[in-house]
Order: structure tokens, then C-alpha cells, then sequence
């Protein structure tokens, strides 16, 4: 496991199990005070998964200055402690300038939204010291064909969909197909709901959340792609990526929001 073994190993920060607003959330916990409340990094994707028996949820974050590019946040669900990890390019190891909106962690494999630009893709071994600050450099961009914004990303039973953020009810999501360098969507459709931050396609079933801002629950959708019903605020304010840890049977979410940003799990199926 290296790379990823040594930022395990690290001490770094601790989060803290509390409960979290949502009428479906099963289990939560939050960022140290620092990662709570700033306002330079706001939590986007997120993954799940084991590496070498340890429990690990992976959390990407977006810079609102445009200089600091994204980062990776690796969590030891056992200990609860925590390290964040630099997404960088090239031989100077520049920020990566993307949205990371949402993440797909398979095995050495990390790949992330990156909103026009399609995907961009990081190995997990990649992970070294550079001076004092852990670095993930960048080994492909995705070559893609379609017109599509993937502000969102994630992997379920069903395989790899992406989706499109929009206020309004025009957001699309897709199912996409991946090649070693390439991403292709297909089965494209509008579920007309505004605000979509994440999404998921498990047992034939889609899971969608939205969001209605910091001061009420955000909502998830579940059901058929004709026929999704609303589960009003199931979720806590704020909701962006899911994830499917199978193992557990459960949908991981992340929140963004000063202040009440909790990493979050629903049952599966949802009842």
C-alpha cells in the first residue's frame, strides 16, 4: 500500500463521530475545527473503500482561490484521523486547477471530475512527501468526445454515472464508459431536478441528492430514471457527492457548508 499507507500512517487531524441533521442519515462524523469552518476549502467528492484492512473514506475539496487548486483528504475510519494530500501536475508540481465535484476510487486508480475538462486521472502510489505537504501527481486527462459537463462523478452497483449541476431542472445525468484513456457517455437523460450534487446507480435504482443551500436539509431522489420520488430533507444542508461502499451495504455523502460539514452514511436499501 504505498502512497496511501504513509498518509494512513500519519497522525494529522482528527474527526469526531457526532450526529447529523437528515431524516435518513444512519451515521456521521465531522471535520477538526480548522477544516470546519474555513472558507478557502470546501468539501466536494467523496469515495469509500478498504486498503489493507483499513477502512478509508477519501473526501476531495475545491480552493475558491483559484491558485490553490484541489486537494484530497484521506480518513482512517477506525482512528478517525485524517491527512489532506495536494492534486498537482507537471515537474513543478502545480495545483491542479479543478472543481473535483465528485471521485472514483479503484484500487491504485483515482479519478476526478474535473467539470468541462472532463476526467482527470491520479494513481493512489503516487502519494509522496514534497517538503512538508503530502502531493497526488495528475497522470492522464480522459480524452472525451461528448458534450458534457461532469460536475459530479461516482460508482455504484451499476456501474460509473456522472452528472451535471444546474439550478434549474435542466442537469443531466449519464452512464459512462471508461478505456484506459478515454470516458464516453451514454444513456443521457434529464430527471428534472434542480440542483443535483451527486449520484449513484445501485441495484437498478438511481440515488440522486440535491441541495437547498445552508439553511434547510437537502433532498435525495430515488427510483426509476422516470419515475424518481423525492425524500425531503433526508439529507443534512449542503449535500454534494455519493459513494457505494458494498461491503456495508451504505451511501456516503459529504457536505460543503461552513460550519456544518459532516461526512455522512445511509442504510442501504433506503427505507
Amino acid at each position: 500500500m504505498p502512497g496511501l499507507g504513509d498518509v494512513l500512517a500519519s497522525r494529522g487531524r482528527r474527526a469526531r463521530r457526532v450526529a447529523a441533521p437528515g431524516s435518513l442519515v444512519a451515521s456521521a462524523f465531522r471535520w477538526s475545527g480548522r477544516d470546519r469552518w474555513t472558507q478557502r476549502w470546501w468539501p466536494q467528492g467523496i469515495a469509500v473503500g478498504s486498503a489493507a484492512g483499513v477502512p478509508v473514506v477519501l473526501v476531495s475539496w475545491f480552493s475558491k482561490r483559484s491558485s490553490a487548486g484541489a486537494r484530497l483528504t484521506v480518513l482512517n475510519l477506525d482512528t478517525l484521523r485524517y491527512s489532506h494530500v495536494e492534486l498537482v501536475e507537471g515537474p513543478d508540481l502545480a495545483p491542479v486547477p479543478v472543481h473535483a465535484g465528485g471521485i472514483i476510487w479503484s484500487g491504485d486508480r483515482l479519478l476526478v471530475a474535473a467539470t468541462h475538462d472532463g476526467v482527470r486521472e491520479f494513481r493512489m502510489s503516487g502519494i509522496h512527501r514534497a517538503g512538508r505537504r503530502f502531493v497526488l501527481p495528475q497522470v492522464a486527462m480522459l480524452d472525451r468526445s461528448e458534450k458534457f459537463r461532469y460536475s459530479f462523478l461516482a460508482e455504484g452497483s451499476d456501474g460509473i454515472v456522472a452528472g451535471e449541476y444546474a439550478k434549474d431542472e435542466s442537469g443531466r445525468l449519464a452512464r459512462l464508459t471508461l478505456a484506459d484513456r478515454s470516458a464516453s457517455v451514454r444513456d443521457i437523460h434529464a430527471p428534472g431536478i434542480p440542483e443535483m450534487q451527486g449520484a449513484l446507480l445501485i441495484d437498478g435504482v438511481w440515488v440522486v441528492s440535491s441541495s437547498r443551500g445552508d439553511k434547510q436539509n437537502g433532498d435525495l431522489w430515488t427510483g426509476s430514471e422516470g419515475g424518481l420520488v423525492k425524500r425531503e430533507g433526508a439529507l443534512p444542508p449542503g449535500p454534494e457527492d455519493l459513494a457505494w461502499w458494498p461491503e456495508r451495504r451504505q451511501v456516503w455523502g459529504a457536505t460543503e457548508h461552513p460550519g456544518q460539514r459532516w461526512v455522512y452514511a445511509l442504510d442501504w436499501p433506503i427505507s
